[in-house]
This record gives structure tokens, C-alpha cells and sequence, in this order.
């Protein structure tokens, strides 16, 4: 079997092996080309010599066209060419096209295995001299293949894309625009990608480029749909979220001409997108909620959908809670909110050495109450600043308050570990620093101590835990 490569560089093996000399010749490759696109397979004699040899005498070029036949006839196999009624016919099975598994690829809509085939233009730098009309069918034939090899490309793109596969899809889209530079469709592709990896000024750049060439080689201008998209990426900036701190956006927006790639979360995506899909596909609204864990990469994924959303023409407004509304469940989430200035003020500024003991205790309640527990657990740590050891003495000073309310705060924190679950080494120091200091005291102190030593042990605590 004749196995020939046209998309790009013309390849030919024969049987596997390197294809002999005689059958690289330049009009016995364009017949075999020909013949192998050619309705059934099949040509006239006189066409064919038309085609190739119109610039001999009969004579001779009836000789060049048996010659030819000869060559493929050998190398194609028992049967492989067939010469009778005035006709020149390949069997089936003989000669095998990339064009052909192109076509069969993209009806099943394999587009990962289609682009793989697509190397050129079809049969890129090839050309026969003295046969115009065979140059004229060559242009019309790489006009066609050229369209179906951008198309290809262009849809392993949009799969890419659908998996947030940013440098993937870039490179199939620019493998386009190489394919056909004066592609608006093409050109979107690579424009699209860039703006969603935070390259603006690439995005920009690309189209800029795309204008001046039309403008210089075809003398007309981007449609309507391009112009739009270079509008839209004009207009925007950096398309996050914004930061949970009101000082963090300075860094990021420094950073903006690069988002990092969307990694482990190709399903996720694509459901998001066929969601937007619909919306925009039915005029109708949706409502998407993402869920999971702290660092799980809810927001990069908010991103990525917002960046297609945007560069689709929505109009889309990204909001964070803050941590006040998050604790907002009645007079519970004020008190929080209008406390929060407080927290962290240096206890020597403090009119009343108590006054930091009952603002933390009371917040840990607050924050317990609307079910956030690891922030009443921290608001419980407060006393770990003091470096005082043994009971104090004298007037009490607000470190000693500190030290005086910590095993209560301790107490207190170890239940909510308790409660939590998950962080048994945590409950074990808090309970083992009631213990300790609430040992040797009053009664009502020391059974609270009798209290944590038996939670120690079912914690299964030990001495060091």
C-alpha cells in the first residue's frame, strides 16, 4: 500500500518502507494525488493528460501519462491500478490519504486525534511546472483542506479551553492563525486565550497585528465580532475576585498580565461552562454553586468562568463577603462587627486591666453562637502573650489578668476542640495547661482540673501529646 501525507510537506511510503525515487517524481506524485481525490477514484486518459501533460505533443504525452501509470502500478500492489474503457482507476485499498482519516476523524469528532494530522498547507511547497491546471485544482483543493484543518484546530481548542487547558488551546489557536492568517475566527481563538491567561497586552497586540495585515494584503478590516473582542478586552482589567484583605490588591494588581493555569479541575469546569452555554444559549438565568474546602481552588475556578463570561460580552460584578457579614446572625454578628476595631489593642492602652479578658471571652461566645468555632478558638488564645509564672501579687496588672482568666480560656478552647474534632493535639495542650494550673487550687478549681485530666486520658493524651 501507497501511504501518502498531504497535509503539510508532501510524505509518501510505500509498505511501510522509504518511497523509491521514481515514484517522488513530481508528475507521478501529482497523479497519484489527484487520482486518490478524484471522484471514485477514477479519470479519463485524456483529462489526465490534460491536466499534466497538455504542454507536449500527443504523442509524447500519451507515452509520459503509460509511463506514470506504470510506476504506480508497481509500487501500489497486485491490482492497484486499473486501466480500461479509456479510464485510470486506483482500487480500494491501494493508495490511503491523510485527508481521507482527516475527514473520518472529524465526523466522529476526534478533533485530538484530527489536528495530529495536520502538519501544512496541503501539499505545502509542492508545485509541477507546466501544468496550470493542475495548479489551479492544487489552489482550490488547499483552500478546502485549509478550512477543514482550521476547524479542526480551532475545536481541540474549545475542548482545551473547556478544561481550562489555557496553554493547550493557545497552541492549537495559533497553529490556526498560522494555517490562515486572515481568519477572524482564528484570530479570536489566540485572543481569547491570551486574555484568559491575563496577557491583555498580547491579546491586543494579536489583534492589532491581524488588523494591519488585512488592512495591507485584502484591503478590508476585522468583523464585527472582532472588533467587539478587542473592545471588551480593552476595557477590563484583571478579572479576580476581590481580596479578603482591603491592602492585598496591590501585589495582585502588579501581577495581572499572568493568571496561573487552572490545574485538577477539568470536570468542574466544563459543567460551569455548559451551564453558561445554556444561559446564553436559552436567554434564561441559572444559579451555580461551588463548594469544598479552604484551598481547594473555589476561587480559580470562579475566575476562569467569570474571564469567559466577560470576553462573551456579560456584564458580570464579583463580590467577597467580608468577615463581619459572614458572622451576621443577629445582635450575635453586630456586637462582632462593632468589636472587631478592639481586637488587638495593646493591654497597657487599656483603662481597666480587665478590659481585654472580657472582650475576648465575650467574643469567643459571640463567634460560638453563630457556629464559627475555630474563630472563638482563637479569640481564646489570647492570654499566650502573658510571661508571667506563678500566682501574681500586688495590684493586678492586665498580663495577670491574662495569666489569671487563661486556664478558664483553656477550658473553654478545649471543649471547642472537642466539639470540632480533628485537631487532638490542640485539646490535649489545653486541657494539660488546666491541669496544671488549676491543680493545686480551690475545690471548685481543682475538680474542673480532675475534669481535664480525665478528658487527657480518654483523648488518650499521654505525657507528650
Amino acid at each position: 500500500m501507497i501511504v501518502c501525507r498531504t497535509l503539510g510537506p508532501v510524505a509518501v511510503s510505500v509498505d511501510g518502507g522509504s518511497a523509491p525515487p521514481e515514484l517522488l517524481w513530481r508528475k507521478n506524485l501529482a497523479l497519484l494525488v489527484y487520482l486518490a481525490r478524484s471522484p471514485k477514484r477514477a479519470r479519463a486518459r485524456e483529462h489526465l493528460i490534460g491536466l499534466l501533460w497538455g504542454d507536449k505533443p500527443e504523442g509524447a504525452a500519451r507515452h509520459s501519462l503509460n509511463e506514470a501509470v506504470r510506476v504506480l502500478r508497481r509500487h501500489a500492489g497486485e491490482g492497484g491500478v486499473e486501466t480500461e474503457a479509456g479510464q485510470v482507476r486506483l482500487v480500494a485499498g491501494a493508495v490511503e490519504l491523510d485527508t481521507d482519516r482527516l475527514d473520518t476523524l472529524l465526523a466522529a469528532k476526534d478533533y485530538r486525534s484530527a489536528v495530529a494530522l495536520v502538519a501544512g498547507e496541503f501539499l505545502e511547497g509542492f508545485a509541477v511546472s507546466g501544468a496550470s491546471a493542475f495548479e489551479d485544482w492544487m489552489t482550490a483543493e488547499r483552500a478546502l483542506w485549509r478550512g477543514r484543518s482550521v476547524d479542526a484546530l480551532l475545536r481541540r481548542a474549545d475542548e482545551l479551553l473547556g478544561t481550562g487547558d489555557l496553554p493547550g488551546a493557545h497552541e492549537m489557536a495559533q497553529r490556526a492563525l498560522v494555517l490562515d492568517p486572515t481568519s477572524d475566527v482564528a484570530v479570536r481563538a489566540v485572543m481569547r486565550c491570551r486574555a484568559l491567561a491575563g496577557d491583555r497586552a498580547g491579546a491586543l497586540e494579536c489583534y492589532e497585528t491581524f488588523a494591519a495585515r488585512l488592512a495591507g494584503e485584502v484591503d478590508t478590516e476585522p468583523d464585527t465580532d472582532t472588533k467587539a473582542l478587542a473592545e471588551r478586552v480593552r476595557r477590563e482589567r484583571a478579572w479576580r475576585l476581590p481580596a479578603v484583605a482591603a491592602g492585598a490588591g496591590a501585589g495582585e494588581a502588579a501581577a495581572e498580565s499572568r493568571r496561573a493555569p487552572l490545574v485538577g479541575r477539568a470536570s468542574e469546569l466544563a459543567r460551569l461552562l455548559g451551564a453558561w452555554t445554556a444561559c446564553r444559549r436559552d436567554r434564561r438565568a441559572a444559579v451555580a454553586i461551588v463548594e469544598g474546602d479552604a484551598g481547594t481552588g473555589k476561587t480559580r475556578l470562579a475566575e476562569e468562568l467569570l474571564g469567559r463570561a466577560r470576553l462573551d460580552g456579560a456584564a458580570v460584578a464579583a463580590v467577597r463577603a467580608v468577615e463581619a457579614d459572614r458572622a451576621a446572625r443577629g445582635a450575635y454578628g453586630s456586637a462582632l462587627a462593632t468589636t472587631d476595631g478592639l481586637v488587638g489593642l495593646a493591654a497597657p492602652e487599656t483603662d481597666d486591666p480587665f478590659f481585654r479578658t472580657v472582650l475576648h471571652l465575650s467574643r469567643a461566645g459571640w463567634y460560638e453562637r453563630v457556629g464559627q468555632l475555630g474563630n472563638a478558638q482563637a479569640e481564646l488564645m489570647w492570654h499566650e502573650n502573658s510571661d508571667l509564672f506563678g500566682y501574681p501579687t500586688g495590684d493586678p496588672q492586665p498580663a495577670e489578668v491574662d495569666w489569671a482568666f487563661g486556664p478558664l480560656a483553656e477550658w473553654r478552647r478545649g471543649a471547642l476542640l472537642d466539639r470540632a474534632g480533628g485537631r487532638r493535639k490542640d485539646a490535649c495542650r489545653a486541657y494539660r495547661t488546666v491541669a496544671r494550673l488549676w491543680g493545686t487550687g480551690e475545690p471548685r478549681y481543682r475538680a474542673r482540673a480532675d475534669s481535664a485530666a480525665r478528658r487527657l486520658a480518654a483523648l488518650g493524651c499521654g505525657v507528650t501529646a
